[in-house]
């Protein structure tokens, strides 16, 4: 009832605008007009988008969650005429046409949403295809049976060096089997981007990240080498003291259990996981009490923490499997930052609500997550103490160095990618083992179509890493290096949560008072945390 009303107020205040902007565009000299019917198209078509996103997300849910098959591409039935050039093209005269910045940008992430979709419901079905094997695939080791998803939790709890090269190599039947699927998709989004008129594939993806890719890139190829020795020295120190071995024999199958962060495991444990994020949001003066939290554990359930903004702000969730130890806690806290920026979400504006840059959000998930690795937060409320609260700290700075390193080496590597670069398995390897300091083999290699994600996520994850690292240097400037104990600063977060995802990456940094995005701050607090004793 309450979603039906909301879109309900959304469309008459379209219409309301609609008349206002058709008034003031009379003149072809500005802006080509639209007529009263264009815009009753328009509200029409953002309560079928809004309704269709709710939809989709629930299935999508009920897949992660479940490992139920569901059928994705089905929901585009009867959506042809939503999803069509004839939609963007007026999508974009109405931008042209609109009366200020806020209708403007609003048009532009409904457009910009529909060109993706143009493309997705055009390879739903194959996504559905690989969803479904990956969830019901299945592999022997040491003589049981265990689902794809289980993989991870095996590497992370495997003890012997040798046993996890096997863990790994038992999955290559799958990867091969869902390359197949991928490399069609691959293709077919290819194709599809040139049938909108994009010179390739990174230009579409260009246009709905906000991003220059071919100058980003070069962003992350500095970071690498800004950060090359500091990362070898980090891991040559992680590897031994973690796993018992020198770095120098680390694996791509030795990372789970690496990163599992077994030594401190007493200070992560399950059961205290949601107790200690309530009572730090309660600190802060927020509550995750309207977020819905899934963290049953089935064995069809995907292991990877997810939110769901179902319904933004009245339905936000939250799925995890929870396993202990500090990976399931930075998971659990970056999802959180999601989950909590969605449900103090107050704009009206659904594009606002829901589209736009997800640069934004991932900022805000990212800000959460590296809570983990400031030590006098753990000291205050996981109860850390020397000599590992040195230690925790330490290793800390090594996965953080090491995902920065993972993600400018995808953005690299899937320009190549997009692009019809030859032999991208062993470019796959050559990136990203470059990044890990840690040799690929052919098998890892089977992991090039699997580990990449639709229209350059990795680009947004990567300049939400770099602004958050100036969000963070902000609220010191505002509330001291203890700003996380603060209830101002949680009123100041919850006041940008408002906005939604209305302003985009680069918007935020100057809504934050920089003049850009500055890699330069998350370099500084890397290196600075590798420093502290």
């Amino acid at each position: 009832m309450l979603y039906s009303l909301r879109l309900w107020m959304l469309t008459a205040c379209l219409l309301l605008i609609a008349g206002v902007a058709y008034a003031q565009s009379a003149n072809p000299a500005v802006a080509q007009p639209l007529s009263v019917q264009d815009y009753e198209t328009i509200a029409k078509y953002r309560q079928e988008a809004a309704a269709l996103v709710q939809e989709q997300s629930e299935l999508s849910w009920k897949r992660r969650t479940t490992g139920e098959k569901v059928d994705i591409a089905a929901t585009y039935k009867g959506h042809e005429n939503l999803f069509s050039m004839a939609t963007v093209d007026l999508l974009q005269r109405a931008g042209a046409a609109a009366s200020n910045a806020d209708q403007r940008k609003a048009l532009e992430y409904f457009r910009d949403y529909v060109l993706s979709e143009m493309v997705k419901m055009r390879v739903a079905a194959l996504d559905d295809e690989i969803s479904n094997y990956l969830a019901s695939a299945e592999f022997t080791y040491a003589g049981k049976t265990y689902q794809y998803y289980q993989q991870r939790e095996l590497l992370q709890n495997e003890t012997e060096y040798g046993q996890r090269q096997v863990v790994s190599d038992s999955v290559l039947p799958i990867l091969r089997k869902a390359n197949e699927l991928y490399r069609t998709k691959e293709e077919r989004m290819r194709r599809l981007a040139k049938e909108l008129g994009f010179a390739d594939y990174s230009a579409l993806a260009e246009q709905l990240r906000h991003v220059n890719l071919e100058q980003f890139a070069a962003v992350c190829e500095r970071l690498l080498k800004e950060t090359q020795g500091d990362y070898l020295n980090l891991q040559r120190w992680a590897g031994p003291f973690q796993l018992g071995f020198p770095a120098e024999k680390l694996r791509r199958c030795d990372l789970p259990r690496l990163f599992k962060n077994i030594r401190f495991d007493k200070y992560f444990g399950k059961d205290e996981m949601v107790p200690r994020l309530k009572q730090w949001l309660a600190d802060l003066g927020l509550s995750m009490d309207k977020i819905k939290i899934d963290a049953e554990d089935r064995p069809k359930k995907n292991p990877r923490a997810a939110c769901y903004p179902i319904s933004v702000p009245a339905d936000v969730r939250l799925t995890i499997k929870p396993a202990g130890g500090q990976g399931d806690y930075t998971a659990f806290w970056h999802e959180m930052g999601h989950a909590l920026h969605f449900s103090y979400t107050a704009t009206p504006v659904w594009e606002f609500q829901q589209l736009g840059d997800n640069v934004t959000t991932e900022t805000y998930a990212f800000l959460f997550d590296s809570m983990l690795g400031n030590r006098f937060y753990t000291q205050h409320y996981l109860a850390l103490k020397d000599p590992d609260l040195v230690n925790e700290t330490r290793y800390n700075a090594y996965i953080k160095m090491y995902l920065v390193r993972r993600y400018c080496a995808k953005v690299l590597y899937e320009l190549e990618l997009h692009r019809g670069g030859a032999d991208p398995n062993q470019r796959y390897r050559q990136l990203l083992g470059r990044a890990y300091a840690i040799e690929l083999d052919e098998n890892d290699g089977l992991r090039y179509l699997e580990d990449v994600d639709d229209f350059f996520y990795s680009a947004d994850y990567m300049r939400a890493w770099i602004t958050e690292a100036m969000l963070r240097n902000r609220l010191q400037e505002q509330f001291s290096d203890e700003w996380y104990l603060r209830r101002e600063a949680g009123a100041y977060l919850a006041e940008l949560w408002k906005t939604g995802q209305f302003y985009g990456g680069d918007e935020l940094v100057r809504h934050l008072g920089y003049e850009g995005l500055d890699p330069k701050y998350l370099t500084a607090q890397m290196k600075q945390s590798v420093k502290k004793k």
